[in-house]
């Protein structure tokens, strides 16, 4: 496998022997020494997160898409910005892997459509933090909005609408904002907001959102939004800010 064939994924790939199994979507490629009962279920599970991330996006990545499972490595995921490319380690329990690439998968359908323009943090981090978190906690049979209760006891970092302005600090924020949203105006809803922010990013190359993007998702200002959103979770009051951070530019 050669440099330009992994869009700058790690030297670590490159010139290695790589094992591959085909699926319609992916080349989902391994080391001789894997664990193969689970990459024949990664084998069988990995195109539904080409399914998913395909009715939940305005674009398409190029397959088929070459997936690497990293000998000796946990997690330690990411993707490449100018190839069909992701890793993630071998190492960890399958749900684990798949919502990793779930996670990366997401980012690859997001350049599809914006090509070199930065992502915003709704339509890049926060969404692909929230459709790995709530995959993950439903292979677990886990109810997301309890965890988020316990990771947030005492309300979010700021109102919905400015968590942007936030970034990496508001990341358990942004799965609850997602959550809510889903959950309180449907799946469909919660696509359109996303096209929205996508839309957004490509046009002003990313940044905070301004409200009217939440206006035209939902049809309510973001102030009814932000206390449909602390009722949901029975928040009664928001913490004290942490300094703002950068926008999400991968």
């Amino acid at each position: 496998v050669g440099a330009g064939e992994l869009g700058g994924l790690g030297e670590d790939l490159e010139n290695r022997e790589w094992q591959m199994v085909s699926t319609e979507h992916h080349r989902l490629h391994f080391q001789s020494s894997a664990d193969r009962a689970k990459v024949a279920e990664l084998h069988r599970l990995l195109d539904r997160v080409y399914v998913f991330l395909d009715g939940r996006s305005p674009a398409k990545p190029p397959t088929p898409i070459k997936v690497f499972l990293v000998p000796n490595e946990r997690g330690r995921s990411r993707c490449s910005q100018s190839v069909s490319a992701a890793r993630t380690g071998e190492l960890g329990e399958l749900p684990f892997q798949l919502t990793s690439l779930l996670h990366e998968e997401t980012h690859l359908f997001n350049f599809a459509f914006l090509g070199n323009k930065p992502q915003n943090w709704w339509a890049g981090e926060f969404s692909c933090i929230y459709f790995q978190d709530r995959a993950r906690m439903d292979a677990e049979h886990r109810d997301l909005k309890k965890e988020m209760r316990s990771r947030l006891p005492k309300g979010p970092i700021s109102p919905l609408a400015e968590l942007d302005r936030h970034g990496k600090n508001a990341f358990n924020e942004a799965v609850a904002a997602m959550l809510f949203f889903e959950e309180t105006y449907g799946r469909a809803k919660l696509n359109d907001f996303r096209r929205q922010c996508l839309t957004w990013a490509r046009t002003h190359g990313g940044g905070p959102l301004p409200e009217s993007v939440f206006r035209e998702s939902f049809g309510k200002d973001p102030a009814v939004l932000d206390k449909e959103w602390q009722g949901f979770f029975g928040w009664t009051e928001v913490r004290a800010p942490g300094k703002p951070t950068a926008a999400d530019g991968r």
